[in-house]
């Protein structure tokens, strides 16, 4: 399989894997603690209960303008505007790129059964599988991940709130970052981390800034973490999406408009700008299936089944937690 094909798919995938989850909410009332001078200590439990409040705001999004720019070690990956973009919870998915290009360059979809990608210029082109499928394969693609990181990368699930979290203070970045350890499908024990800006966020800037998935550094490198993957809200809209009764507050939602993913150690970048966005919008069973049903062939292509291809990768190993990391790296 090229390589090409495998560091897309890699990247690709984590949106059809995790459909809606990306769109992190905001609420005029439930802002995380923040501070404009120095940042006061605060309890794990304020910033865990304010994530936990984002989850039930936004049913869907749509956007009906994506332009997609990717950064792959040794490949040349064209821009690929004029697409689109839709998604509704729990895992219906569908993205679009590169229509003004001759035709559909890219084709990311999913549904609670299974998932597809088609890049138009790859071998082979169209690939699909299981979600139950998915953890056989998944630690042996050139950039590793599981559906979980982003899920919680993205920013529409319930944390549990009896987890072992710490809080940690950057005065130099003027954020927090709320901490814990995990174990991924491998075995192997990871630190994610998601960084709160120290003030309120504005119209366009997030409160919610990073979310970063940590795996020990290897031996002879020194001690600590490492960056395996990065979730960066790098601009949002604040929109408003309803009225809540018992806080007689307005509710209002802060939707990415441009997301920087990156996996560090493999140097693979993807930056999605979306725009002319809608929230909660109706579909009927007809739209629904159209747009999250696999399709049976694209450009001709019938989808390959991801579980049946072999990969030169090997398995990612299990090493001991260091001590944890959390100042934002220099750039």
């Amino acid at each position: 399989m090229k390589l090409v094909t495998m560091k897309l798919l890699a990247t690709f995938m984590l949106f059809a894997m995790v459909g809606c989850n990306w769109i992190d909410g905001a609420r005029k009332d439930t802002k995380p603690p923040a501070s404009t001078g120095k940042l006061e200590p605060k309890p794990a439990k304020e910033f865990v209960s304010f994530l936990n409040r984002q989850s039930g705001y936004v049913s869907s999004v749509r956007y009906d303008s994506v332009s997609l720019s990717s950064s792959v070690p040794g490949q040349f990956v064209p821009r690929l505007p004029s697409g689109m973009l839709v998604c509704s919870k729990p895992r219906n998915f569908r993205m679009q790129a590169g229509l003004a290009l001759g035709g559909d360059q890219l084709d990311v979809g999913s549904n609670p059964n299974e998932f597809w990608m088609f890049v138009k210029q790859s071998d082979p082109k169209y690939l699909f599988c299981s979600h139950s499928d998915f953890p056989k394969v998944q630690e042996k693609l050139p950039v590793p991940f599981e559906t979980d990181w982003v899920l919680e990368a993205l920013g529409m699930i319930t944390y549990p709130e009896n987890r072992p979290y710490r809080i940690e203070i950057s005065e130099r970045d003027h954020a927090y970052y709320l901490s814990w350890e995990d174990t991924i499908a491998s075995g192997q024990r990871v630190r994610k981390v998601v960084e709160f800006a120290g003030d309120r966020a504005t119209t366009t800037s997030p409160q919610v800034r990073r979310h970063l998935i940590l795996t020990p550094t290897k031996a002879g490198v020194g001690t600590g973490w490492e960056i395996a993957a990065s979730a960066e809200i790098k601009q949002v809209q604040t929109k408003e999406v309803g009225f809540d009764p018992k806080t007689k507050q307005t509710v209002y939602v802060q939707v990415p408009t441009q997301v920087l993913l990156e996996w560090p150690i493999q140097k693979v970048k993807m930056d999605l700008t979306l725009g002319r966005v809608k929230l909660n919008e109706p579909m009927t069973p007809e739209e629904v299936t159209n747009l999250f049903e696999k399709p049976a062939r694209l450009d001709n292509a019938n989808p390959v089944n991801l579980a049946d291809l072999r990969f030169s990768a090997g398995p990612a190993t299990g090493r001991d937690l260091p001590p944890p990391i959390t100042e934002r790296p220099r750039r």
